[in-house]
């Protein structure tokens, strides 16, 4: 009983408000003028104005190098040398892959044999680990991808 005064009391109290509100909207006087301040512009003030100009120091230490960097213009010592030589890495001349399309993989419950579903020159074609058909290996079976190898170079398609 007590809770259904309390919500009688806060139901009274936001009419009263929200009538007041509506009061002050409809009989509210808008014909009152709007007061706005004019502040008299001197024009030699325009002229009087100096544009000042700040020099940034950023000689500061950047935290992802390991070394302080020099932004004066100078060079810091640190020379590059653009014609080196990148060892390791062999230009490889890309080969024409036949088109290889991976339709998903085949698993029996109670085996751990994986089959791969693979479109090989628009032909179909079910093929296990180690197996080979038109010169491309199946070397993994994965759910969504596989690995396979054409004359030496490895490739992993996914599955479409």
């Amino acid at each position: 009983m007590k809770d259904k005064r309390v919500l009688f009391i806060l139901i009274i109290a936001v009419v009263v408000i929200w009538g007041l509100i509506g009061y002050k909207l409809v009989v509210g006087d808008f014909d009152e003028a709007i007061i706005t301040a004019s502040i008299p512009m001197d024009k030699n003030i325009a002229g009087e104005l100096e544009i000042e100009s700040y020099q940034l120091l950023n000689n500061y230490r950047d935290p992802f190098q390991a070394q302080r960097v020099n932004y004066s213009g100078k060079s810091n010592g640190v020379e590059k040398n653009s014609n080196r030589k990148i060892l390791g890495q062999k230009k490889s001349e890309s080969l024409a892959w036949p088109p290889i399309t991976f339709g998903g993989l085949i698993k029996r419950k109670n085996s751990k044999e994986k089959v791969a579903l693979l479109k090989v020159n628009a032909s179909d074609h079910l093929m296990r680990m180690n197996e080979e058909v038109e010169g491309i290996k199946v070397l993994k079976i994965e759910k969504d991808s596989i690995q396979v190898i054409y004359k030496s170079e490895k490739k992993v398609i996914y599955k479409k």
